[in-house]
């Protein structure tokens, strides 16, 4: 979706040497190889590996659940996927704070629940949050998902934009949503 909406390189990180490998195989599919590369390997591990504030924007769907909080699913790489096994909300935050440049964003879907925390902990790591948006799955449902979005040595400041909401009530999906899908139009 990057690319398609105008970015020119990516550069993905993934732990997980299975996701990284089905990952760079749906870059090489889509013939996407020279605007998308995939990297295997633990964001925690950063310095050295990649270069520090290069990259104008970061974009994370990390794992929403602390470690003991629910039940973990037996399979190591789902549970790595759903909860904090391999790396900490805070240890997100640094490696996206390590990668983006000054006046550089970084972008987070979570959940609601954990919102307090990811404002402060991206605060705290000097990734300001600027935009916040809560997804409801229908209108008359409870938001069940969050779009953050912070800038590195950004002034305070938090815009808290309508709610984006994935479901109309006839079940299918909303027009905004729709939007991001242009090749579903009809």
């Amino acid at each position: 979706m990057l690319t398609a909406r105008g970015a020119g390189k990516v550069t993905g990180l993934e732990i997980n040497p299975q996701m990284a490998d089905m990952a760079q195989r749906s870059v090489k599919l889509n013939g996407l190889e020279s605007r998308i590369q995939v990297i295997n390997t633990d964001f925690r591990q950063l310095k050295g590996a990649l270069p520090p504030g290069r990259w104008d924007v970061v974009v994370s769907n990390p794992p929403y659940r602390p470690v003991g909080q629910g039940l973990i699913n037996p399979i190591d790489t789902v549970a790595a996927a759903r909860h904090e096994v391999t790396a900490t909300l805070a240890d997100v935050v640094q490696a996206a704070r390590y990668l983006v440049k000054y006046r550089g964003r970084f972008a987070m879907i979570h959940i609601p629940e954990r919102m307090v925390e990811i404002l402060s902990v991206m605060h705290q790591a000097g990734l300001e949050p600027k935009r916040l948006r809560l997804v409801y799955p229908a209108a008359d449902k409870k938001p069940n998902l969050v779009l953050i979005e912070g800038v590195r040595g950004g002034r305070p400041g938090l815009d808290v934009l309508a709610p984006l909401v994935i479901y109309g009530q006839n079940g299918d999906y909303t027009p905004e949503i729709m939007a991001y899908y242009p090749q579903q139009r009809k």
